[in-house]
């Protein structure tokens, strides 16, 4: 038996519980080794009747865990598919939307993205110009978690995301400019440099205004615009968007909206609004298309923003 151990053992007993040697007897052959053992088996004995002196079970209540944002500049907001530490709610969907739950985030490989903040400046979200406001910038991060970055407005943002195909980037602006918070999917694995764009609130407004019975937009749903092109990066004339049961579908047409047609015309846009969401946590949703392009359109959503997604064949 190593001595080290010995010793160990014998340090952690109080000083009152001295170790009594183990008489050996007279023309005793133990080797020194052997000796040391049963001095050590002694030991142990009396270990055991001493308060406190046993192992503990009970785990360490802050393991050291790595720091969960793993990026120089960013800051952890959540969980993926989580606002302000609000987990997600699973939901279920209906029509031509079905509702995910909350999944857990996945950790990948980290980039480095950038770009500038404008704002739709047209009721067709087509036409933009720069944003001078503040706007807070949210996106996956490469720990599994939300990281977020500041725009002050005066120049362009950069912090570090996940590189995925689909990574949904989050914009809430703090006021002004009839802004409303925006999310986007922006291809981190492809491109590093982007340009969000802020949808209006009065924008949103005037498409539900074009609605036959004029239905109000509810200011705790989510809407969304799909701009549809075909392989050559044209708009796909005659696509249709399902939905469900009180959800305003809309086509773009002209310099407005009509929700009395079926399907995309040549300028293959589409708004889909009032899609049952909740402030403050996202939402997983799917969106039905059928006609001359045939899929399932992923779609992450939050109440009261606009998700603005570009669908291609």
């Amino acid at each position: 038996m190593p001595l080290h151990r010995y010793a160990a053992v014998r340090q952690a007993l109080p000083s009152s519980a001295p170790l009594t040697p183990v008489p050996l007897g007279r023309g005793s052959r133990r080797t020194y080794a052997e000796q040391m053992n049963i001095r050590l088996l002694s030991a142990l004995a009396l270990l055991a009747t001493v308060p406190g002196a046993g192992c503990s079970t009970k785990p360490d209540a802050k393991p050291p865990y790595a720091d969960p944002c793993g990026s120089a500049g960013a800051t952890c907001v959540g969980p993926v598919r989580v606002t302000s530490g609000v987990p997600t709610v699973p939901t279920a969907g209906g029509g031509g939307v079905s509702g995910t739950g909350g999944q857990p985030g996945t950790s990948g490989k980290a980039v480095a993205v950038s770009g500038k903040v404008e704002l739709y400046r047209d009721e067709q979200f087509t036409s933009k110009s720069g944003f001078g406001g503040q706007v807070t910038i949210s996106a996956d991060g490469a720990m599994g978690t939300r990281v977020n970055t500041l725009y002050l407005g005066n120049g362009v943002f950069r912090f570090e995301v996940k590189e995925a195909t689909a990574n949904w980037f989050s914009a809430k602006p703090d006021g002004g400019q009839d802004a409303l918070t925006t999310l986007f999917s922006f291809n981190t694995q492809a491109l590093k440099t982007t340009d969000i764009v802020l949808a209006r609130s009065s924008a949103v407004d005037s498409v539900f205004a074009q609605a036959p019975s004029r239905i109000l937009r509810s200011d705790t749903a989510a809407h969304v615009v799909l701009n549809v092109v075909d392989a050559n990066n044209l708009p796909l004339l005659g696509v249709a968007v399902a939905a469900p049961t009180d959800t305003l579908v809309a086509y773009a047409i002209g310099v407005s909206w009509a929700s009395n047609i079926s399907e995309t015309t040549a300028l293959g846009r589409a708004f889909v609004g009032n899609i049952p969401a909740a402030n403050g946590v996202f939402r997983d949703v799917t969106l039905e298309l059928s006609g001359t392009l045939v899929r399932q359109v992923p779609v992450r959503v939050l109440g009261g923003a606009v998700s603005v997604l570009t669908v291609r064949p």
